[in-house]
């Protein structure tokens, strides 16, 4: 997992947040810490306390909407009231109550750095970055959700795979689509090589015809595939 880091955040994600109330929680998952800001204030508390940012949430965003008119405190805190406790008999819920979040701040910077990737583009610049190395591709196929390279048949029915990045780097599979008997002794043998170059806890067996290990850097990735495909 790759540690969250204020220099690593875009002005534009706190943007997001606007006036937010934050808070820190235990390793009981009761609060310990609670609030208030714009910007990266939640940060200021891994120098000044100690504490370790992955057990920031973010309780409420945005809180500006609540500024205006002369009731604005009562109907933010009646809103968070509300979201908390959804009496039965309260018909209608608080003004804003979608900024009533709740989630841990890894999450919504995780959020929103998937909403900002286009990967159609992303494959492909990877693709471009690296031609000759990729010379093996057998399909390349994306979505709004993520992206898959497959290279050509290495024989046997035997493919390589790999998934979109993400925290912690790139998934490789190797995938085998013949007879069982086949699959479990051509995956057998790719499996026993993969441990044997990357190390025993770093390769799993996720089917009888499918084996997979992460790639933590696309230069990594890019040795791998090349190792595997023979570009």
């Amino acid at each position: 997992m790759i540690p969250i880091k204020p220099e690593s955040i875009p002005g534009e994600f706190w943007d997001t947040l606007g006036k937010y109330v934050y808070g820190y929680k235990d390793n009981h998952g009761k609060w310990k810490y609670i609030g208030k800001g714009t910007g990266s204030r939640v940060f200021s508390h891994t120098k000044t306390k100690g504490f370790d940012i992955e057990d920031a949430w973010i309780i409420a965003r945005n809180l500006e909407h609540f500024d205006e008119g002369i009731d604005s405190s009562c109907h933010s805190m009646e809103t968070l009231l509300i979201s908390i406790y959804t009496p039965a008999d309260n018909s209608v819920a608080g003004r804003y109550q979608e900024n009533i979040i709740m989630t841990s701040l890894r999450g919504l910077i995780t959020s929103y750095q998937e909403e900002q990737r286009n990967n159609h583009f992303e494959v492909a610049e990877l693709i471009l970055r690296h031609q000759e190395s990729f010379a093996n591709i057998g399909q390349v196929s994306s979505t709004t959700s993520g992206w898959k390279i497959t290279s050509k048949s290495l024989g046997r029915g035997t493919y390589v795979n790999v998934y979109q990045a993400d925290d912690d780097g790139f998934r490789v599979e190797i995938s085998v689509s013949r007879s069982q008997e086949d699959n479990d002794k051509t995956c057998d043998t790719y499996e026993a090589s993969l441990k044997e170059l990357l190390g025993e806890d770093e390769v799993v067996r996720t089917s009888a015809r499918e084996v997979s290990f992460w790639c933590e850097n696309e230069d990594l990735l890019v040795e791998k595939w090349v190792e595997l495909t023979g570009a």
